[in-house]
């Protein structure tokens, strides 16, 4: 192992919080709007039941100041989406000796069953978990001059975005081949490039949006990230540099070239733009160089 000069930078995220006090109010405003309620932002000290719901307000807001989405109104939100399935987990950690229990989801007509210890999760749900963590963890380990644990995360958290384009095509491709059969659908699914795919998806949803959508600031960087996880995964050079720079510049396109481009897409095809596990990533905090 070759030897790592110390470097004095470190690395902070811009803010503790994802949103201010005011961005979250207007948050849960449009939510709970899209949802046939009044606004409620205002009303901080109320609680409301929704079927098996108790909802406080000052919860939601201070869900959606920390992680950049709400709780249990943002649960209601997604579960009511046409194609993206965003259930939450659910598991089964047995210790009572000789109980076994099985537990089974459906999701349009798709059965998903597991015999024995485990869980159950929206791919979704776990790779936008899964991203936002380890930009962070990435920020924690190079602050404590753990470069090459930090490289090790990088790379994880790069690999994994063509794993949520993946879900996030699949789910509508789950959708649309129960009754409708386009060579545009098949593609969704199919071995071709992850931008064609992208592209069949806009030629379902939102044909005449195409080129603004292209000409726009997320398609860059959904591109631009999608070239800089190919070079990782396919290394065309015998040595690969890691320049922290860079490195920060890449992972600060994530929130746009994944969040706010699906985002986006959504919006294109008049479908509800506020899906959880997409905020998620969208609204996730930058990530400032410091010192040296």
């Amino acid at each position: 192992m070759r030897a790592l000069h110390r470097r004095e930078e470190k690395l902070l995220f811009y803010e503790k919080n994802c949103f201010n006090t005011k961005k979250a109010e207007n948050y849960l405003n449009i939510l709970t709007k899209s949802l046939g309620y009044d606004e409620l932002a205002h009303k901080k000290n109320k609680t409301i039941i929704i079927g098996q719901y108790t909802i406080k307000v000052i919860d939601e807001l201070n869900e959606i100041k920390k992680n950049g989405k709400a709780n249990q109104f943002q649960h209601i939100y997604d579960s009511k989406d046409e194609y993206i399935s965003t259930s939450l987990g659910i598991g089964s950690f047995n210790t009572i000796p000789g109980l076994n229990i099985s537990i089974t989801s459906n999701h349009l007509g798709k059965e998903t069953k597991i015999n024995n210890e485990g869980i159950i999760e929206s791919p979704l749900i776990t790779l936008s978990n899964d991203i936002v963590s380890l930009r962070k963890e990435f920020v924690d380990q190079y602050n404590n001059n753990y470069y090459l644990k930090a490289m090790t995360l990088y790379r994880a958290c790069m690999f994994m975005l063509s794993s949520y384009y993946d879900a996030f095509l699949y789910s509508y491709y789950e959708k649309l081949k129960i009754d409708l059969h386009d060579l545009r659908i098949e593609k969704l699914a199919s071995n071709i490039s992850l931008e064609e795919r992208v592209e069949s998806w806009m030629q379902l949803f939102c044909a005449e949006e195409i080129t603004e959508i292209k000409s726009g600031k997320e398609y860059c960087y959904f591109k631009r990230l999608k070239k800089e996880r190919n070079n990782l995964v396919h290394p065309k050079n015998t040595d690969t540099p890691y320049e922290i720079s860079k490195i920060v510049e890449n992972l600060n396109m994530i929130p746009e070239g994944l969040g706010s481009f699906l985002e986006l897409l959504r919006k294109k095809s008049n479908q509800p733009p506020l899906i959880g596990c997409i905020q998620l990533v969208k609204n996730a905090q930058k990530i400032s160089l410091i010192g040296g």
